[in-house]
């Protein structure tokens, strides 16, 4: 239905409900449950029905669905209640009234560019993690839209912006110490200290992540993404991103553990363990500062990336080339997470697809040739693997065989394959991220397989 159809069904359901006589309605058994209601805010609701209720989701829909801003900034479910309480505050001003579906269209539409409005603000997402050890000279460390301090670094740079009261850094700062600090009188400054130190936790380094225009539901969903793929930018300088990235973790996904097990078997028994998310960041043998300095175009390619991601608002200088690097490093990051290797494996080769523009395997060695000036028949790996044996091993068994449930060859062990994609990918992210940095007239991924 169209949207002046909706509105006709909306204001003939309206009409509907506020008769004398009340609508039909049935308790769902074994469930609690109400009559249809519309919200009008404070708690209070406008009598509904059922075809009115599901009118208003599905005018709400193709609004939501008609813009790339709202589909970028708003949950499909945060939209919808927009939209539930946009109508029922605007059909309780009619009273009685028999609406013009013209005019609610009109209001409903003024009402939500309201709010939408008051919701496109700057808002800040803190998170605690562990990312480098024992070289506070590091810090901070920008990418894109994502910042990192050390706690005590980042406390110092609020108090100085007037962002924390005197009473809240102070306490802050000895409960980071390891000090006890006495229960504080409920209030907004109590919200704020409990929630900071919450979010942080134990964790030596802050991570900021600055949003605009996002929803609430998105601006976590969306600022938990972008820090991840932080993190994994900055593993690249490493031989082994997958070791390093052991290292660099949020606490929001999970604290140190150490996982256990045990196994029987004819005549003995044994037993084993690991520990996940470690917590410590990542070390290095040279000075972080100088390490950071020299993979910058790297992390300045990236944080265009990030930040088109998490302000949907910004002008984006360079859409297709952000959209393929964004793609191509999430999938790196979900090839360094993987237990499983063959998983790994493909979404290794997704990522070096993403970076060739969707051109397969054919698409990943136009990409090696030209930005590294290997050919097929050349070697790409140490042990003298070509190319095209590397590439077609990786792309067919590794990702379409796979994919496709053709695989002969999963009870394998993938765990070689794996380090061949990973390092693969790792050099093709760090090359195509220096050459874009470098050339900003690039505008497509295809023009990087061009000598």
């Amino acid at each position: 239905m169209t949207k002046s159809e909706l509105l006709g069904q909306i204001c003939a359901e309206f009409e509907r409900a506020q008769t004398s006589d009340p609508v039909p309605w049935t308790p769902t058994p074994g469930r609690i449950s109400f009559p249809p209601q519309l919200p009008v805010g404070n708690g209070m609701h406008l009598d509904a029905t059922n075809e009115l209720l599901a009118a208003v989701k599905s005018y709400g829909d193709l609004v939501h669905q008609d813009s790339v801003l709202l589909r970028s900034s708003f949950s499909t479910k945060e939209f919808s209640s927009m939209v539930r309480l946009a109508f029922g505050r605007t059909l309780e001003s009619l009273g009685t009234q028999t609406p013009d579906p013209d005019q609610l269209g009109r209001a409903v539409d003024q009402a939500l560019e309201t709010e939408i409005g008051a919701r496109t603000k700057d808002v800040v997402l803190l998170l605690g993690c562990w990312l480098f050890e024992d070289d506070d000279d590091a810090y901070p460390v920008n990418v894109g839209p994502v910042t990192f301090h050390t706690r005590i670094g980042w406390l110092d740079e609020q108090a100085t912006a007037g962002e924390l009261s005197s009473i809240t850094a102070r306490r802050l700062r000895r409960q980071w110490s390891g000090e006890k600090v006495a229960r504080r009188k409920r209030g907004f400054d109590q919200d704020k200290e409990s929630g900071i130190a919450d979010a942080v936790d134990r964790c030596p380094v802050v991570c900021a992540v600055r949003t605009h225009g996002l929803s609430i539901d998105l601006t976590e969903q969306k600022g938990l993404l972008a820090a991840r793929l932080a993190m994994t930018a900055l593993a690249l300088p490493w031989a082994d991103p997958q070791v390093a990235l052991e290292h660099m973790n949020l606490i929001y996904d999970g604290g140190p553990r150490n996982r256990h097990y045990a196994i029987a078997y004819e005549g003995g028994f044994g037993s084993g363990s690991s520990w996940v998310n470690l917590p410590r960041g990542q070390s290095s043998i040279q000075s972080l500062a100088e390490v950071l300095t020299v993979y910058r175009p790297t992390f300045e390619v990236v944080g265009e990336a990030l930040e088109a991601y998490v302000n949907p608002h910004a002008p984006v200088r360079r859409p297709k080339v952000s959209n393929a690097l964004f793609l191509s490093l999430w999938w790196f990051h979900q090839g360094c997470r993987e237990a499983s290797d063959q998983m790994a494996v493909t979404a290794f080769a997704a990522s070096l697809d993403a970076l060739a523009a969707g051109g397969h395997a054919g698409g990943i060695k136009r990409l090696i040739k030209a930005r590294l000036g290997l050919e097929g028949s050349d070697a790409l790996m140490t042990d003298g693997r070509t190319t095209s044996a590397v590439i077609n091993g990786v792309y067919d068994s590794g990702r379409s065989r796979f994919i496709h449930g053709s695989s002969n060859d999963y009870a394998e062990d993938w765990g070689g394959r794996r380090g061949t994609a990973r390092a693969v990918a790792r050099l093709l992210l760090l090359q195509v991220t220096h050459w874009l940095q470098t050339h900003p007239e690039v505008v497509d991924m295809k023009e990087l397989q061009v000598a």
